[in-house]
């Protein structure tokens, strides 16, 4: 009986580890996109969206968020937006026919500091 009692302690201590772990990675700064690589259109009035989410641990409601388009040239555009009361954000970066070919890394600034980043590739 003792063995069973343990084994069943064990397993709910493994499961509260996991959860807490699955819940801790959430609550953390990031950036997510919805495709890390995209076929650059060949349409002058074709665009293709890349919709980009994440979270900011300690945002400040009403706070600007920053991201930053780094291009394979060294260009750098600002996409700004708003998150929401727990943090959450998310835009779109309308890809067209001028964009170049190559990889792009997208940076989370916030409060003056960088804080997260990511890369796509458009083919």
């Amino acid at each position: 009986m003792r063995t069973v009692v343990f084994g069943i302690f064990l397993v709910s201590l493994i499961i509260q580890s996991f959860a807490n772990t699955a819940f801790s990675e959430t609550q953390e700064n990031h950036l997510t996109l919805s495709s890390h690589e995209i076929t650059k259109t060949e349409y002058s009035t074709e665009v293709k969206k890349l919709t980009v989410t994440g979270h900011i641990l300690n945002y400040e409601r009403g706070e600007i968020v920053h991201l930053l388009n780094v291009f394979p040239s060294g260009e750098i555009t600002r996409l700004n937006t708003t998150g929401t009361d727990d943090g959450n954000f998310f835009t779109i970066i309308h890809i067209d026919k001028s964009f170049d070919a190559g990889e792009y890394t997208l940076i989370l600034e916030y409060d003056g500091k960088q804080i997260a980043s990511t890369t796509y590739v458009i083919k």
